[in-house]
């Protein structure tokens, strides 16, 4: 598919599909299957539209008769035993071996709808936004260098566009942060692990490249900050802060979404909001000048505000980027952009990690 075959897709999404069916019985039962971080999401985009479901199915034993958020939870064989109708919910990672296995418990195929549940922080990323804005998505694919991903890209799109998780799937490849066409080995890397959270990003990088010079790891949250000095990496400094466009302090609202709690500089609408003042730094201010050759960033909608207080490091050392752009919905249009405009010369790369629509990251090298 082109990036001009977009608009040859139907106008109406998996998720319209399902409303629809709603709204014409809206005496169904919706069994959420899955009780964890995705199941949460899709909770709480049915309770935004007025179509709130009646309990969770987990294949986790320990959660048979307890609640989440809620919700009561159910085996998966209870399911074909409820009365009236009823549609099943199956959005996660595994959603085509958990329909194998309603398929197989009895639960008739029209009652399994799957729809990708976009992402909260970027809930208004829609089709309407995407045509509104289409010289400048336009122009974030041109700039793209191989066709890997500039169909990655419009694959991406499609899924914003239908909410069909196939478009996902054909495009999602392991190795996020560390894609072995792309990354670059050296023994002598100065790592900055921009949202270095537990450090389980450090881990992989350290296991990608063996030996390394440095790295930097920026966590403004305690309690992950303290996990990751317990892991006592060498040559390894933390900074308490997060990496943004100006070294003070900052605004940002903790947003929680049933299970997930996500920080970001952008009040979202649909959670429980709390205002955190945070400690930020400069990533030029942090290395004053010094050596950086592999910049990772997933910041939850920050990342735009860090590339610009790290402008003098990326023009002076032209590191190797892998820079996460499905936080919010102008990511792919703002952040594109602002990188070939710091460097010129870099080449920039598209993958898709998962089969959802999380997890897209912008390769420059």
């Amino acid at each position: 598919m082109t990036f001009d075959a977009l608009a040859a897709l139907p106008r109406r999404s998996l998720f319209d599909d399902f409303c629809a069916a709603y709204r014409a019985h809206p005496e169904m039962k919706i069994i959420v299957f899955g009780a964890g971080d995705q199941g949460m999401l899709t909770a709480l985009l049915l309770r935004e539209n007025d179509m709130p479901p009646a309990c969770f199915a987990d294949n986790d034993v320990a959660r048979y008769g307890t609640q989440v958020k809620g919700l009561p939870v159910i085996a998966p064989a209870d399911i074909p035993k409820m009365t009236g109708e009823y549609a099943v919910i199956n959005n996660d990672s595994y959603r085509r071996e958990k329909r194998a296995q309603l398929l197989t418990l009895g639960v008739p195929a029209e009652n399994i709808w799957t729809f990708d549940v976009f992402n909260p922080l970027f809930k208004d990323f829609t089709r309407a936004y995407v045509e509104a804005h289409q010289a400048e998505f336009r122009c974030t694919y041109d700039l793209l260098d191989d066709e890997a991903s500039k169909k990655t890209y419009v694959n991406y799109l499609a899924g914003v566009y239908t909410a069909n998780p196939k478009y996902y799937e054909e495009i999602a490849v392991p190795n996020d942060y560390f894609p072995p066409e792309l990354a670059p080995r050296r023994p002598n890397h100065v790592f900055l692990d921009v949202g270095a959270y537990n450090g389980n990003t450090i881990e992989a990088f350290i296991a990608f490249a063996g030996d390394y010079e440095k790295i930097h790891a920026f966590e403004p949250f305690a309690a992950s900050a303290e996990l990751i000095s317990a892991k006592n990496f060498a040559r390894t400094k933390l900074h308490r802060a997060a990496a943004s466009d100006v070294t003070g302090q900052k605004t940002f609202y903790c947003n929680n979404y049933g299970a997930l709690t996500m920080i970001t500089t952008i009040l979202e609408k649909g959670a429980q909001h709390e205002a955190v003042t945070l400690d930020t730094i400069r990533i030029d201010d942090a290395l004053a000048g010094g050596k950086a050759t592999f910049i990772k960033m997933d910041i939850e909608g920050s990342e735009l505000d860090a590339l610009h207080g790290a402008a003098q490091t990326i023009r002076a050392n032209r590191p190797f980027l892998a820079i996460c752009v499905y936080h919010k919905r102008d990511d792919l249009i703002r952040i594109v952009p602002y990188i070939k405009e710091l460097v010129p010369d870099y080449r920039m790369y598209l993958r898709h990690h998962s089969k959802t629509g999380s997890d897209l990251v912008l390769y420059c090298c």
